[in-house]
C-alpha cells in the first residue's frame, strides 16, 4: 500500500479516537465491519478487531455483543492500535 492508501485506510477509524458517544462507537463499529468485509481487504489480510471494555465487538464481517456493552448515551475513550503501519485493534472503554 502507498502511503495515501494507508492514510484513507487508517483515517475511517483514526477519526473517531478520543472521547465519544455510544451512538459514534456504533457507527465505528459497523465501518469497522464494512472494512473487514471488503473484498481487497479480506485478500490483503486486513482485517480490525473492535474491543468494547476487554469484550471483542468485531471480528471479520460479524459483530456480536454490540447491544450488551455499547451504550448511546454512555461516553468512550476511542484508541486504535496499530501495526505494520495499518490500524489492526480498536479498543473502547468507559470514560
Amino acid at each position: 500500500m502507498d502511503q495515501a492508501a494507508i492514510q484513507s485506510y487508517n483515517g475511517q477509524f483514526t477519526k473517531y479516537e478520543g472521547t465519544a458517544k455510544g451512538s459514534q462507537v456504533r457507527s465505528l463499529i459497523q465501518e469497522a465491519v464494512a472494512s473487514n468485509s471488503m473484498e481487497s481487504n479480506v485478500d490483503a489480510g486486513r482485517q480490525v478487531i473492535v474491543n468494547v471494555n476487554d469484550v471483542q465487538v468485531v471480528d471479520g464481517g460479524t459483530t456480536q455483543n454490540v447491544n450488551a456493552n455499547v451504550h448511546n448515551t454512555t461516553n468512550y475513550n476511542i484508541e486504535c492500535t496499530f501495526e505494520g503501519g495499518l490500524v489492526t485493534v480498536i479498543n473502547v472503554t468507559n470514560q
